[in-house]
């Protein structure tokens, strides 16, 4: 299933905070996080297991609203808040095909006030 999730995220004192797609239950999922080091990250959690899939600087401040857009499309994952924009693929034979979306926050805490989910249709 390929979607995009657009959703605005302001963390809160938080050591990392994100949106969480393809989720398959509490320790399964793909996230874009914005980690407290000054990074955005794609990872993939399995089995409470975080493998990094790609990483970027990205200066960011808490209490400031980012707009994610996060695009799923077979083993392909693209995060973009504003210019920044960061590719990832699940090279894994089991890949996560499907499921839900969540916010993601460790150690502290986000708010967002909408959040959009959207087919994206993929060119031939």
């Amino acid at each position: 299933m390929s979607y995009r999730v657009n959703a605005d995220i302001t963390p809160h004192l938080a050591n990392e905070a994100g949106l969480a797609v393809r989720v398959q239950g509490l320790r399964r999922y793909y996230a874009a996080l914005l980690t407290r080091r000054g990074l955005l990250r794609i990872v993939k959690v399995r089995d409470g297991v975080e493998t990094l899939l790609a990483e970027t600087p990205f200066d960011w401040s808490f209490d400031t609203a980012y707009q994610f857009s996060i695009d799923v499309a077979g083993r392909h994952i693209r995060c973009s808040i504003g210019k920044t924009a960061l590719n990832a693929q699940d090279d894994d034979r089991d890949f996560f095909d499907d499921g839900a979306l969540a916010l993601v926050v460790s150690g502290g805490a986000l708010s967002s006030n909408e959040i959009c989910v959207r087919p994206i249709r993929l060119s031939s």
